[in-house]
């Protein structure tokens, strides 16, 4: 029986099991299936979870192109040879979200240093990508630091004397989230190639931090800022630098900038504490409303962060999916160097 010849519910059963880029290639090989598979809810449900705004409704027909369209950040992470010269760098900073009343008169790039006196949390999925690829000649660490942060640039020639990692995934796969003194794995064995969704929320009164990791508290502690807080004048995602010694960042005797090896879909930042509800809500592939939005690295539109370096677009299956992670193509665009320096410039009149 032709798949044309099926019941209605049938179909809709059989592309259920499709990934969007297969659905996409299925519409086009004839008119039955371009009708069927061009519905607007369709592909918003592959984007994004939950119902439409009543005020998207007449944009439907756009999400398709939107699926298309939509673009993951791929970070090229650290070598096996351990060389982390600034020319192999491949990292991001996030930025104010637009468009805001002081966006001309605040900090080019979003500093979390500056929620230091409110309740804030922050958000993002990423996904790990195998040691070895084939697209590329050197083997890489597994994981890297995600979100790190300094007293020095990246691309500054000084040994940064303040330097920590509130976010990040060791070479044995194990994951650590925390803006306190204390850290712990939150979570170990992580897979490759499968979206992960990470929440931290931290509420100033009662110096409470929870971390949550698919929708699920993994880890709810108590205390204070980070001891060096206010040393860390600089951050960026997608790398850190490590003197631990002794653990699996990525070995014991590694010292330097451990670049993250994977994708990161988003990383947003909030005023206030994310109720449960919304990080579930979020964990699920939904949108929360711009209003508490403090910071964002995926830039509104088909572009990446402005301070992108050496850092891929690239087209792949979306979070909101809840299937492993496939790489359909990579946008050649160049990111290096930046079109802006990836630091905070002076605040005026705030």
């Amino acid at each position: 029986m032709w798949l044309e010849e099926m019941p209605t519910d049938l179909v809709e059963a059989v592309c259920s099991f499709l990934a969007g880029f297969d659905a996409f290639q299925l519409s086009h090989t004839n008119s039955w299936w371009f009708a069927r598979l061009s519905d607007g809810l369709l592909w918003h449900e592959l984007m994004v979870h939950g119902p439409v705004p009543e005020s998207q409704q007449h944009q439907l027909h756009t999400w398709k192109r939107r699926y298309m369209q939509a673009r993951s950040m791929l970070f090229h992470g650290l070598g096996t040879d351990d060389n982390d010269e600034l020319l192999r760098a491949s990292y991001a900073c996030v930025e104010y979200p637009p468009p805001t009343d002081w966006g001309q008169f605040r900090r080019m790039y979003f500093a979390l240093r500056t929620m230091h006196e409110e309740n804030f949390s922050f958000d993002l999925w990423f996904s790990l990508q195998p040691s070895t690829q084939k697209e590329l000649d050197t083997n890489r660490y597994t994981g890297g630091v995600i979100f790190g942060l300094q007293s020095e640039e990246r691309d500054s020639r000084n040994w940064p004397q303040y330097h920590q990692q509130f976010v990040m995934v060791d070479s044995k796969r194990k994951l650590y989230c925390s803006v306190l003194d204390v850290k712990t794995p939150v979570a170990k064995d992580l897979k490759c190639g499968h979206w992960y969704h990470l929440v931290l929320t931290y509420n100033l009164e009662r110096q409470k931090q929870d971390v949550y990791l698919n929708g699920e508290n993994v880890w709810s502690t108590t205390g204070t800022l980070h001891r060096e807080w206010q040393h860390l004048l600089h951050e960026q995602v997608g790398t850190g630098y490590i003197t631990s010694g002794g653990g699996d960042y990525p070995h014991g005797d590694f010292v330097g900038w451990y670049g993250f090896h994977g994708l990161l879909d988003e990383f947003r930042f909030y005023s206030g504490v994310l109720p449960l509800n919304e990080v579930q809500h979020r964990a699920r592939g939904g949108e929360l409303p711009p209003k508490r939005l403090s910071g964002t690295l995926k830039y509104p539109g088909l572009r990446g962060p402005q301070s992108r370096i050496n850092v891929d677009l690239v087209a792949c299956t979306r979070p909101a999916e809840g299937r492993p992670v496939e790489i359909v193509a990579i946008e050649k665009k160049a990111s290096f160097p930046p079109r802006r320096p990836c630091r905070p410039t002076r605040t005026l009149f705030a």
